[in-house]
C-alpha cells in the first residue's frame, strides 16, 4: 500500500488547493499520521491528505457530516473552498476545511458537553453513515502486519483476541438507541475556536453506533495512560452518565479490550514506521493484550511525543 510522505502529500496539497481556487503558499505539515495535515496561513485554511485508500465518497462524507453538525449548533470546521468537495490527485483524496485556529483542545467538561449535544441528535438518513463496526477492519489491520511486526504466535493469540471480544460485543446489552457517534474520541480531535466554542474535528470515524464508544475513550484515557482522574470525573459529570457503571462495569470491560486492541496495533504499525518510541511502547501494549485475562488497570501506556492518529 502507498505510504505517504511529506513530499507527495506537499505536492497533492498545492496541486488540490489551486484547484479549489485557495493559495497554499506557506503550507505548513501540522500534523503527521496516517493523514497528513497542513495549515494554509495565506488561504486561512487546513488541508487534510487522506491516509493511502480513502476514497472520495468517504471523504465527502466528512465534508457533509461536517455541515450538519454546523447545522444543529456544534462547532466543526466547515469545508471551503471553489467547490468545498474533496480533491483526487492521483491516487490522494484532500478535503479543505476552514481554519479553526491553534486554539487549546476542549476542556473535560466542555467534551462531555459536546458528545451529549451529539448524541441527542436524530440520526439523518441523509449522510449514509455506516454503521460502527470495527471488527473486520482490526482483522485487516493484524493480517496486514509483515512478518517482522509479530511472531507467528502473537498474530495467532491477537486473532484470537479479536473473536474473543467480538463475541463479548454481541452479548452487551446496550442502552437507549443507537446515535450519531464521533467515533474517534480524544483532545486532538477537539479544539476551542476563537470565538470560545469546542468544536469537534477529524469526522473521518463518525457513524452510527453505541454512545458508550465514544463515552469509554475519556475513562479510557485514565485507565490506560494516566489522566487525573479528576478528567474523567468532570466529563462523566458533564454528560450526565459514567461509561463504568453501565451493567456493573461488563460493558467497560468490553470497550476496553476493543480499545486495546486497536491502540496496540496503532502502536505495532507505528513501531514499523516510525521507530524511535514505538517499538518499546508496541511491547509494552503487546505484553498487556496478551496477557490472559488482561490484567486490571492502570497499565501505564504512554502516549509517545510524536503520535500517530488513532493512536488514543
Amino acid at each position: 500500500m502507498l505510504t505517504l510522505t511529506e513530499k507527495s502529500s506537499r505536492a497533492a496539497v498545492f496541486s488540490g488547493a489551486w484547484s479549489q481556487g485557495l493559495d497554499p503558499s506557506g503550507a505548513v505539515l501540522i500534523k503527521e499520521g496516517a493523514n497528513h495535515v497542513y495549515r494554509l496561513p495565506a488561504a486561512g485554511a487546513i488541508a487534510k491528505v487522506h491516509q493511502p485508500g480513502t476514497t472520495v465518497g468517504a471523504a465527502r462524507r466528512q465534508n457533509r457530516a461536517a455541515l450538519w453538525l454546523l447545522r444543529n449548533d456544534i462547532a466543526a470546521a466547515r469545508p471551503t473552498g471553489r467547490y468545498t468537495d474533496p480533491e483526487q490527485i492521483g491516487p490522494l483524496v484532500i478535503t479543505f476545511a476552514d481554519d479553526l485556529g491553534t486554539g487549546p483542545a476542549a476542556t473535560s467538561a466542555e467534551l462531555g458537553g459536546l458528545l451529549r449535544a451529539l448524541h441527542d441528535l436524530d440520526v439523518p438518513n441523509e449522510l449514509d453513515l455506516p454503521v460502527f463496526e470495527p471488527f473486520t477492519a482490526l482483522a485487516r489491520r493484524i493480517a496486514a502486519l509483515p512478518p517482522t511486526a509479530l511472531t507467528r504466535q502473537q498474530r495467532l493469540r491477537l486473532r484470537l483476541f479479536l473473536d474473543a471480544t467480538r463475541d463479548r460485543w454481541n452479548t452487551v446489552s446496550w442502552p437507549v438507541r443507537p446515535c450519531v457517534i464521533h467515533g474517534d474520541v480524544g483532545p486532538s480531535n477537539t479544539i476551542l475556536t476563537a470565538l470560545g466554542q469546542p468544536a469537534l474535528i477529524d469526522l473521518e470515524n463518525i457513524a452510527i453506533g453505541p454512545a458508550l464508544w465514544d463515552l469509554a475513550a475519556p475513562a479510557l484515557r485514565r485507565d490506560l495512560y494516566g489522566d487525573p482522574p479528576a478528567q474523567y470525573e468532570e466529563f462523566s459529570a458533564a454528560y450526565g452518565a459514567d461509561v463504568t457503571r453501565h451493567d456493573n462495569g461488563r460493558t467497560y470491560r468490553t470497550l476496553t479490550a476493543l480499545y486495546a486492541l486497536t491502540s496496540c496495533l496503532t502502536a505495532v504499525e507505528a513501531a514499523q514506521v516510525h521507530g524511535g518510541h514505538w517499538p518499546a511502547e508496541a511491547e509494552r501494549r503487546l505484553s498487556t493484550v496478551l496477557t490472559d485475562p488482561l490484567p486490571a488497570p492502570p497499565w501505564a501506556w504512554t502516549l509517545p511525543s510524536v503520535d500517530p492518529e488513532h493512536a488514543r
